[in-house]
């Protein structure tokens, strides 16, 4: 049976790459659900992020009026 890939393509992983405007998240696993499971856990961890930095800048702008 010949393959049309080569060793060398085989070996390679295959990479993902989310690219916005502050930066870029790349993920090369070899697993496309791992690198969307990937993807979505920074999206998420981000998002939390900025709930908490929201949340601690209201507080401390109502302390200050």
């Amino acid at each position: 049976m010949n393959d049309s890939l080569t060793h060398e393509e085989m070996a390679m992983p295959k990479k993902m790459r989310l690219e916005i405007p502050v930066g870029a998240i790349e993920s090369d696993s070899g697993s496309h659900a791992l690198d969307i499971l990937s993807v979505i856990f920074v999206i998420f961890v981000l998002y939390i992020g900025k709930k908490l930095i929201d949340k601690f800048f209201n507080w401390i702008l109502k302390e200050d009026k």
